[in-house]
């Protein structure tokens, strides 16, 4: 006899939270957040229990200005026992970036659709997952510290019309 579907799912018994404000909310902020002003955030929020937070992304400066100083404020963070820090990365020259600053845990991010891959990643899903194949990264010496983190955008939002987007 198979289990019932009808039964409710056990409650999980630890839950995870990946706190990504300093690189999903500064990214798209109007105006330039000071790096030493990211560095005190980020500190202040590795005191209230978070196990894992993103700290910035290793993206092109021409992409995201914003984010133009994240050698500096993973460097300049004050590393906690038990906080992780992770971050983004579209590819393999954010990735080589990221590793030199010796960050915990790399997020790399693919796009499931080639609209939404062409214009926030310059790739299509197929190059990207190319690039993103293990003999790519054993060019890079600390590549054992590196956890591949796939995060796929199932929506093509790049499609929508521009009104949709809000």
């Amino acid at each position: 006899m198979h289990k019932s579907t009808s039964q409710p799912m056990p409650c999980p018994t630890r839950i995870e939270i990946n706190e990504v404000a300093p690189r999903d909310g500064l990214q798209i902020e109007a105006r330039f957040v000071p790096t030493d002003d990211k560095i005190r955030w980020i500190d202040a929020l590795s005191t209230t229990g978070l196990r894992r937070i993103e700290a910035t992304s290793f993206t092109s400066p021409k992409a995201i200005p914003n984010l133009r100083d994240a050698a500096d404020v993973v460097t300049g963070i004050q590393r906690r026992a038990g906080v992780d820090i992770s971050v983004l990365v579209p590819n393999l020259k954010g990735t080589e970036r990221a590793l030199a600053c010796q960050v915990d845990e790399i997020n790399l991010v693919m796009s499931a659709s080639d609209s939404h891959g062409l214009a926030n990643l310059r790739m299509t899903p197929e190059q990207s997952l190319e690039q993103s194949r293990p003999r790519r990264f054993q060019a890079t010496p600390a590549a054992r510290c590196c956890t591949k983190c796939y995060r796929l955008l199932a929506g093509d939002q790049c499609a929508l019309p521009a009104q949709d987007h809000r």
